[in-house]
């Protein structure tokens, strides 16, 4: 803005004086806050507003990136919506254009980082019959196998570490040992629990032994339970903790310990004896006891050789194994 001062004297004489007046214009000044929240959490943008002397006339909020999420409150100045679920940590990118009543507006970007909820959990435990040596470790979650390089030390512990969704608190988790060079015809499996069950065992250091979860070991005894509780199942795949509780608390001690003494005999005494051996068609002690009528078979052509008797000896005395002495009853 200019203005012109023209000042006259009493003689008539002038004079002219000029000012110039800048005036800026005033837009919104506007905030938001960066956030950082949980997968599926509420969340709330608040946008810190100054009209600088202007009434806000109007907000418009829009999502720029991410994962698609509904939008509530999208023209007030409070934002709402659920982060969505995620398999990875996610950040959500958000727009606010904010209008004065002088039709000024201006617009500024918002992130917000969501975090994956996950369920970590480690794993420790002793693959045996004898023990396992060197065994290759593998763990199923929830009907797939998750590619993890696990190998069993010289002494048969092992330990797995896993770091899973928390949509997976119900997947059931087992581990199987797979023996290599003298014992590859040792198969074992052990049913765990659900990864939500076993997490609360674990504790806060997230670790799960023997002293939580016995059946963190995976043994030949282990191995019968599954193929028994499988059976009493009909067949039937074991998916979660009242399954595994039902089914293992209905089996027969007697049955259990036939079984798990004709694995230990396939694994530690057909070496010496191959009239013990897996029957054709069979690598290792899993297949075998998958297919209940050749398991049936094989029980009863060494449940009569000192070789079972010895075996059966041995189970008792190896400390990782006293469980089974109670485990019934």
């Amino acid at each position: 803005l200019t203005f012109t001062l023209t000042v006259t004297d009493d003689k008539g004489a002038t004079a002219n004086a000029t000012n110039t007046v800048t005036v800026s214009n005033v837009t919104p000044s506007v905030y938001v806050e960066e956030q950082s929240v949980n997968e599926k959490a509420s969340v709330t943008l608040t946008a810190t507003v100054d009209g600088n002397g202007d009434e806000i006339s109007s907000y418009l909020w829009s999502q720029s990136s991410g994962t698609s999420v509904e939008l509530t409150g999208a023209e007030t100045g409070s934002l709402t919506f659920t982060a969505p679920e995620t398999n990875s940590n996610e950040v959500i990118g958000f727009s606010l254009t904010v209008t004065d009543s002088d039709n000024d507006s201006v617009t500024v970007d918002s992130l917000v980082n969501v975090n994956q909820l996950t369920i970590p959990l480690t794993i420790a435990g002793l693959a045996t019959d004898s023990p396992i040596t060197n065994g290759e470790i593998s763990v199923n979650v929830a009907g797939r196998d998750i590619t993890i390089d696990v190998t069993a030390d010289e002494n048969g512990l092992y330990s797995v570490d896993l770091l899973l969704d928390d949509s997976e608190a119900n997947a059931f988790i087992s581990i199987v040992a797979q023996g290599v060079a003298e014992q590859a015809n040792a198969g074992l499996i052990t049913l765990l629990g659900t990864a939500g069950q076993l997490s609360t065992l674990a504790g806060v250091d997230n670790i799960l032994t023997e002293d939580e979860n016995f059946s963190v070991n995976v043994t030949n005894i282990t191995t019968a339970q599954y193929a028994l509780a499988k059976l009493a199942n009909n067949g039937a795949n074991i998916t979660n903790d009242e399954e595994l509780e039902s089914l293992t608390q209905s089996l027969n001690y007697e049955e259990v310990l036939t079984l798990a003494t004709a694995i230990k005999v396939a694994i530690d005494k057909a070496v010496d004896n191959s009239h013990l051996a897996l029957p054709d068609g069979f690598t290792n002690t899993l297949e075998l006891v998958e297919n209940i009528e050749a398991t049936k078979a094989y029980i009863q052509e060494v449940i009569n050789q000192p070789e079972f008797q010895e075996a059966q000896e041995e189970m008792f005395q190896d400390d990782s194994m006293t469980l089974l002495k109670g485990m019934y009853g």
